[in-house]
């Protein structure tokens, strides 16, 4: 079960990474992963108040190892060290993060990668060091919950909750924590708005989604979504900032690949996206 991946994108953004990770490198089911990373280009973000949207050149290159380490088979931990070299061009702006993020999570689903019943709950704080001058000081919290309820014969109803918040005393300094920020929009959060410009972003985020699945054959399986989230500097409670998608996907299950996703999406002003990738949305 061992994984060797590397990894090449090329264009306005461009990344190479490579990820190592051993779920038996010691008794037990305790795991080790490796990643090391390089990526340069734009960053973009769109602003809903001035309706516009602004890029900026950014180099970031870093590292990170992590240990898993089970009590059962359904609760793990994990332990994470992180570093990170960030320079942003633009506002001739470079910071380091240092950090450690330690998480757990329990996961009763039946087929991890396409589960019909079962959940995954997980929480995640990372707190970063001010080990130089010029390294970040945050904390981050993480909650992650779903649930996947069988209803009738291959039918099943999943449903995700997620909430962050990232506290600093810098957290309003747009020119090194705009990078840092919770992003909402697009295929992997809210379907329907468009991948490359998320209309939300800021240091608290809330996400949820429902989906109704309905599974064909082994192979095949067409969903109905709604989801909705927001993510701002502000108060993350006004239901008014919040933006809803809706739509109709299907899923392929192409062995070893798992499920490939074809998302059809349709925001609040009836504007049709289409998304694809591979795996469920959640």
């Amino acid at each position: 079960g061992q994984l060797i991946m590397l990894k090449g994108q090329f264009g306005r953004n461009t990344t190479y990474q490579f990820k190592y990770h051993n779920p038996w490198m010691w008794d037990k089911r305790k795991s080790l992963t490796l990643r090391t990373w390089l990526t340069y280009g734009e960053l973009g973000s769109y602003n809903p108040i001035v309706n516009s949207i602004s890029f900026r050149n950014e180099k970031r290159k870093g590292v990170d190892v992590a240990l898993g380490w089970p009590f059962s088979y359904d609760l793990t931990t994990s332990h994470k060290l992180k570093y990170e070299s960030v320079e942003v061009e633009d506002t001739d702006t470079d910071y380091r993060i240092h950090s450690y993020t330690f998480g757990i999570a329990e996961d009763t689903r039946d087929v991890r990668f396409n589960p019909s019943e079962g959940h995954y709950y997980s929480y995640a704080i990372e707190q970063s060091i001010k080990w130089l001058e010029n390294s970040l000081l945050f904390t981050r919290h993480d909650l992650i919950l779903k649930e996947f309820i069988p209803t009738f014969e291959d039918q099943t109803i999943a449903i995700r909750g997620e909430f962050g918040y990232l506290s600093s005393p810098e957290i309003s300094n747009s020119d090194i924590f705009r990078s840092e920020w919770y992003i909402i929009g697009g295929g992997s959060t809210v379907r329907g708005y468009d991948d490359q410009y998320p209309f939300s972003f800021g240091n608290k985020r809330v996400l949820g989604s429902i989906e109704y699945r309905f599974l064909f054959t082994d192979t095949f399986q067409t969903v109905l979504f709604v989801d909705a989230g927001n993510a701002t500097n502000e108060n993350i409670m006004d239901l008014r900032e919040y933006k809803i998608g809706k739509g109709f996907g299907i899923r392929m299950n192409i062995p070893p690949l798992g499920p490939l996703r074809l998302d059809l999406g349709i925001d609040e002003e009836e504007t049709i996206r289409i998304h694809f990738n591979i795996g469920h949305a959640f």
